[in-house]
């Protein structure tokens, strides 16, 4: 079924202006990435992470597609985020 989710899933939606949307977007494409949603997941855990409250790598990962019965994608999380120290 098309836009349908697993039970541990749920749809996080927020409002933005549309400039920001297109600078996020023209930032993606400097960047290289194609994927806005895995861009969010990885800034909000980003800034959680420098907060003090690191995230289990597995909730970073994009949640598997429902009945698709793929395993969870592998999530390139070699990097540590330091975290900044107040001088």
């Amino acid at each position: 079924m098309p836009n349908q989710r697993a039970p541990d899933q749920t749809l996080l939606p927020f409002t933005a202006k549309v400039g920001f949307v297109q600078e996020l977007d023209a930032g993606l494409r400097k960047l290289n990435l194609s994927n806005r949603s895995q861009f969010i997941r990885d800034a909000i855990a980003e800034k959680l992470y420098r907060a003090g409250i690191p995230l289990k790598d597995e909730l970073r990962a994009a949640p598997p597609k429902f009945g698709k019965n793929r395993p969870l994608p592998r999530v390139n999380v070699s990097y540590k985020i330091p975290l900044k120290r107040k001088s």
